[in-house]
C-alpha cells in the first residue's frame, strides 16, 4: 500500500484500485472511506518527486540499488560495480558513477582497488566501523562527503561523483571524480581586446571560479553556492570579497535566487531575469562578461558577481549605465586615449537612437533648418523615389540589421567578404533602381557604425530598438515629438535601479567622487577611494603616493 499526499487529502491505494482513464491521463480510485477521487497525474508525479528525494537510505545494500534502478529508470549510462569486501565476513559494497560524467580510471585506480584489498580485523567489528575506516583512512580521494538520503545520493551521482554503499550501514560516500568533457579556456568574443589578457570564461563553473581565484588571490573572496531549478539543479555562485563588499548586496542576490522556482536554468540571461529589478524597459539592469580580468575589477570595486554553471558568461551586479561605456581597453592604454574613446562611445549611442529620427523630421517638417544647397541635391535625388523619407530609412536599416545577422550566423570559413560584398551589392543596386536615396544610404552607414562602437551588446541591441521608435515620432510628429520622447527616454532612465541603485549613477544623483571613472577617464593616481555608488566596506584600493620616490596626486 502507497501514501501520497496531494493538498489536504491522505491517499491510499493499491494496485488492485487504481484506474487509469486514458482519455484524461488522470487516476481514478477510491480512499478508504470508498470516497472516489480523481487525481491528476501530474500531481501523483510531482508527490513522486517530492517522496524519492526525501527517502532515507536503508542499510539493506541490495534494496538501496534496486530503489536507485528503480527511479533512474532502465539507463544505459548508470555503472554499478557491486564488490565483496576482504573483511573477514564477506560484506557486500558497491560504487555507482555515470559513464561519461566520471573519471573511470580514477574510479578504478583510487576506489575500487581499494575496495578490494584486505582489511585489518580490527576494523571490521561492524558495518558502520567499516564505513569509518573506509572514509577515513582507506580511500585516498581529496573532495569527500557523506549522506544519508537520496536525495543528496542523486544530486552528486549526476553531477560527475561516484557513490559508495555499503551493506548494512545506511550511509554513502560522495567522492567528487568529474571526467566529462569541457571546453577549454579560449579567447573572448564579444569583448575583444588589443592589450588586455587573452583568456575567458568557459561552460565548466569550477573552471570559471579558478580562474578568478588566480587572479584575485585574497582569503576574503567568497563563493555561496545555491542550486537552481527543480529539474536541472543548476550550480550558481554569488562571488564577493568579505568585508569588502556591500552586505545589502549579498543579500539581494541570496534573497533573489533563493526565491526562484522553476524547472530549469539553462543559461545567464535566464537568471538575470529572475533576479533583476522588475521594470518595463529594454535596458539591462546587470550585465553579463566573459572576462575574468573585468570581473575581478568589479570584485575589488564593491561588486557581486554570480556563476551559472554551463555559461561561459559571470553576471555583475549592480550595474549603472554609465560603466557601459567603458571597454576592457580603456584599462590598458594611456588615460587621455581612454577619455577620448568613452566619448566617442557617447555619442555614438545617442546618434544611433537619434539620427535616422532626426533625419525624417527634417526632411518631412523642417526643411527650413536644411542648407539651401544641400536640400536642392536631397530633392534631386528623391525626385524618382516612390517611397517616403520613413519608408527609405525603414528599407536600408532593416536591410543593414539582416546584413548583420547574417554576418553572425554565417559559417567562418565564409569570412566577412560575404559581408563586405553583400553591402555594397545591395548597396549600389537599391540606390540605381531608385527604392532610396543616397541620402539615406548615409544615414544607415552612419547609424550601422555607431553601434559597432558600443563595447555592450545589451546595450547596442536597446539602443537599436529605441531607434525605430524615435524614427516612428519623428515621421508623425517631427522635432516637438522627438524633443518629448527623449525627455521621457532621461525620465525613464532615471527610474530604473540595480539592486536598488540608481541606474544613472554616479550623474544622477550626480557624485563628484566618483568621476574620475566615467565620462573621463583619471590617472589611477588619481583614483584613491574606491566608488561610493558601490558603498564598499573598504573605502580605499590605492595608497601608492607614500612609496619612495612616487608622487601620486590627490
Amino acid at each position: 500500500m502507497k501514501e501520497f499526499y496531494v493538498s489536504e487529502y491522505k491517499y491510499r491505494f493499491t494496485k488492485k484500485d487504481d484506474k487509469f482513464d486514458n482519455s484524461t491521463h488522470n487516476f481514478v480510485y477510491s480512499t478508504q472511506n470508498n470516497n472516489i477521487f480523481v487525481l491528476k497525474s501530474e500531481d501523483i508525479y510531482m508527490e513522486n518527486a517530492k517522496t524519492l528525494s526525501n527517502q532515507p537510505l536503508l542499510k539493506d545494500l541490495t534494496e538501496n540499488l534496486d530503489i536507485i534502478k528503480k527511479h533512474l529508470g532502465e539507463v544505459n549510462d548508470l555503472l554499478i560495480r557491486e564488490l565483496i569486501l576482504q573483511d573477514g565476513k564477506q560484506t557486500k559494497a558497491a560504487v555507482l558513477g555515470i559513464d561519461g560524467l566520471v573519471n573511470t580510471t580514477d574510479s578504478q585506480d583510487f576506489i575500487i582497488k581499494l575496495m578490494t584489498a584486505e582489511f585489518a580485523p580490527e576494523h571490521t567489528v561492524s558495518a558502520d566501523a567499516l564505513f569509518g575506516f573506509l572514509r577515513d583512512s582507506w580511500i585516498s580521494m581529496l573532495d569527500t562527503k557523506q549522506s544519508d538520503n537520496f536525495e543528496e545520493l542523486y544530486d552528486n551521482l549526476l553531477t560527475g561523483h561516484n557513490i559508495l554503499l555499503v551493506d548494512g550501514c545506511a550511509q554513502l560516500l560522495m567522492f567528487d571524480n568529474k571526467g566529462f568533457p569541457a571546453r577549454g579556456v579560449g579567447v573572448p568574443n564579444a569583448e575583444k581586446t588589443l592589450w588586455g589578457p587573452l583568456d575567458s570564461f568557459v561552460e565548466t563553473i569550477r573552471f570559471n571560479t579558478a580562474l578568478l581565484r588566480r587572479r584575485l588571490k585574497d582569503p576574503r573572496l567568497r563563493f555561496d553556492s545555491y542550486k537552481v531549478g527543480r529539474m536541472s539543479k543548476t550550480d550558481v555562485f554569488v562571488a564577493h570579497v568579505e568585508g569588502l563588499t556591500n552586505p545589502e548586496f549579498v543579500r539581494l542576490a541570496k534573497e533573489r535566487i533563493e526565491a526562484i522556482d522553476i524547472d530549469t536554468i539553462t543559461n545567464s540571461y535566464e537568471l538575470i531575469q529572475l533576479i533583476e529589478d522588475k521594470h518595463h524597459s529594454l535596458l539591462p539592469r546587470l550585465i553579463e562578461t566573459e572576462r575574468p580580468d573585468r570581473v575581478m575589477k568589479a570584485l575589488s570595486e564593491g561588486q557581486v558577481a554570480i556563476f551559472v554553471d554551463g555559461s561561459p558568461y559571470a553576471i555583475l551586479g549592480p550595474f549603472h549605465l554609465t560603466s557601459a561605456f567603458s571597454a576592457v581597453d580603456d584599462y590598458y592604454n594611456h588615460p587621455a586615449f581612454a577619455t577620448v574613446k568613452r566619448l566617442m562611445r557617447y555619442i555614438a549611442f545617442f546618434s544611433i537612437i537619434l539620427i535616422p529620427g532626426f533625419y525624417i523630421a527634417m526632411t518631412n517638417f523642417h526643411q527650413n533648418m536644411i542648407p539651401t544647397q544641400l536640400l536642392i541635391t536631397i530633392i534631386n535625388q528623391r525626385s524618382a523615389n516612390p517611397f517616403s523619407t520613413f519608408v527609405e530609412i525603414i528599407i536600408i536599416i532593416s536591410l543593414f540589421e539582416i546584413i548583420r545577422e547574417a554576418s553572425l550566423r554565417k559559417p567562418d570559413a565564409i569570412g566577412d567578404s560575404m559581408t563586405i560584398a553583400a553591402s555594397l551589392i545591395v548597396g549600389t543596386t537599391i540606390v540605381e533602381s531608385g527604392l532610396v536615396s543616397y541620402a539615406a544610404i548615409i544615414v544607415g552607414c552612419l547609424t550601422t557604425l555607431a553601434s559597432f562602437m558600443l563595447s555592450n551588446s545589451r546595450i547596442n541591441t536597446a539602443a537599436r530598438l529605441f531607434k525605430f521608435g524615435f524614427m516612428i515620432i519623428g515621421a508623425t510628429l517631427g522635432f516637438y515629438g522627438l524633443t518629448l520622447a527623449f525627455i521621457i527616454l532621461i525620465l525613464h532612465l532615471t527610474s530604473l535601479t540595480s539592486f536598488n541603485q540608481a541606474y544613472l549613477a554616479p550623474m544622477a544623483p550626480f557624485n563628484i567622487d566618483d568621476q574620475k571613472d566615467q565620462i573621463i577617464k583619471a590617472s589611477i593616481w588619481h583614483m584613491k577611494k574606491r566608488p561610493k555608488i558601490f558603498g564598499a566596506l573598504d573605502k580605499i584600493r590605492e595608497n601608492t603616493s607614500k612609496a619612495i620616490g612616487n608622487k601620486g596626486g590627490n
